[in-house]
């Protein structure tokens, strides 16, 4: 079944008498299942029926075209020695004269299939010379590597940051980085951390204080110990002895710990060991993060990011992240949840589907539980729905559900407008 939005970008052309016969059957028969989709084709009719109207005085009542022909110039007529033509073509000649006039096309046909195969097997390297930042401020023994690279090499003021970049900084060291978005990283002395791309951080060990733009997008930091994502605040990671702890200044973050996570506020702080995730405690996030206040990018180095690295258009929001209400009870008990399932339309035509990551929490906002649904499961043109099991067993004396799908773009960019959820529940 054709997905809502391509039906939407057709119902003009369906109306216009446009359709060829198969969309014209693709257009009806999805009309005839989907309520809104029929009512927008009414709606869209009755508009339509609406502007005729409005423009009845304004519309031609002849044709133009008799009075276009009338102002056509005549063309010449050629005269063409007719006796030379047919004499030309009884006597070609020799096939060598003959396939003369074909040697520049073959020869320019030639060069550019030989361009093609050299452009597509000629090696290159994978790392992307795209700027992503720029170093605004350094002090101390700071090293970087690029990606699939094991020299180090001296990092300098006004340097630019290229995807998979990684930096050390030594032990009284302190730098700054300013990525497009705009987000502004700081990091302490014996730290190590790599820069996937302008949203993602990996942080090996030491210290980082990230300040994230509103740009719409997720922004990721990975440790050996989970994963913190965020859209828009200021915070700091700390790896240190296998123990990774979060402090939040301002803003929203979650914190991702295998199938747990939590969401944390400004002034609050919690850390991931061995034993898992701790539970979020108070704490002066100000004084925590002292440290980073005398670090501030060069004035320089400011403009030069605005001008040469940071985008001249505002980044807008992604699509695609929903978030369901799940209603878990009934008659004023709540049922025991087992699994929860996505329901979607598929889409026969599109390919690159991206993945989610699902979100489940109790109607009052307390995480519970984080699965991923890998994009290649909506790729399947014939499954329709992917059922998630609750881990650690079933969830009890909940009266209803959040669960917020958010995608992740790994396999792919093609979100899913269709999408559904509900709860697999049995009796206490």
């Amino acid at each position: 079944m054709a997905s809502c939005t391509r039906i939407e970008n057709s119902l003009q052309a369906y109306i216009d008498g446009e359709l060829g016969d198969s969309d014209r059957v693709i257009l009806e028969q999805h009309v005839a299942e989907c309520r809104a989709c029929a009512e927008n084709l009414r709606r869209q009719q009755r508009a339509n029926a609406v502007v005729f109207e409005a423009f009845a005085l304004d519309r031609l009542r002849t044709s133009l075209r008799a009075r276009v022909l009338e102002n056509l110039p005549e063309m010449e007529s050629v005269q063409e020695d007719i006796e030379s033509v047919n004499w030309r073509a009884k006597h070609p000649g020799p096939w060598y004269t003959r396939t003369a006039q074909f040697v520049p096309a073959a020869a320019l046909a030639v060069l550019v299939i030989v361009a093609f195969v050299l452009q597509h097997y000629w090696p290159s390297s994978s790392t992307s010379t795209e700027k992503i930042g720029l170093v605004s401020f350094t002090h101390g023994i700071i090293k970087r590597s690029e990606e699939n690279a094991t020299a180090r090499n001296a990092v300098n003021l006004n340097d630019y940051v290229q995807c998979n970049d990684r930096f050390e900084t030594g032990a009284q060291a302190s730098m700054m980085l300013s990525i497009t978005g705009p987000t502004h990283l700081k990091a302490a002395g014996d730290s190590s951390f790599k820069v996937v791309d302008s949203r993602r951080i990996q942080l090996e060990n030491g210290t980082i204080w990230v300040d994230v733009g509103h740009d719409g997008s997720l922004f990721k930091v990975t440790t050996p110990g989970g994963v913190i994502t965020v859209f828009g605040t200021i915070f700091s990671v700390q790896v240190k002895n296998a123990i990774t702890t979060v402090t939040v200044e301002r803003g929203l973050v979650q914190v991702e710990n295998g199938t747990n996570f939590c969401r944390l506020e400004g002034g609050q702080q919690v850390t991931i060991s061995t034993q898992g995730l701790s539970a979020p405690i108070e704490v002066d996030a100000a004084a925590i993060h002292a440290w980073a206040k005398p670090i501030s990018p060069d004035a320089d180095s400011e403009a030069l990011f605005e001008d040469a690295v940071l985008p001249k258009s505002e980044a807008t929001e992604l699509p695609g992240r929903v978030a369901f209400f799940v209603d878990t009870s009934q008659n004023g008990k709540s049922w025991d949840v087992t699994a929860i399932r996505v329901y979607w339309q598929p889409d026969q035509i599109a390919t690159g589907h991206c993945g989610y990551d699902v979100y489940v929490s109790s109607g009052n906002g307390t995480p519970i539980f984080k699965a991923f649904i890998d994009g290649s499961v909506f790729a399947d043109k014939r499954s329709s729905s992917y059922e998630i099991p609750v881990p650690n067993g079933p969830i009890r004396g909940v009266m209803s559900l959040i669960v917020r799908l958010v995608p992740n773009r790994v396999s792919g960019d093609i979100v899913n407008n269709t999408l559904d959820v509900k709860a697999i529940a049995v009796k206490p």
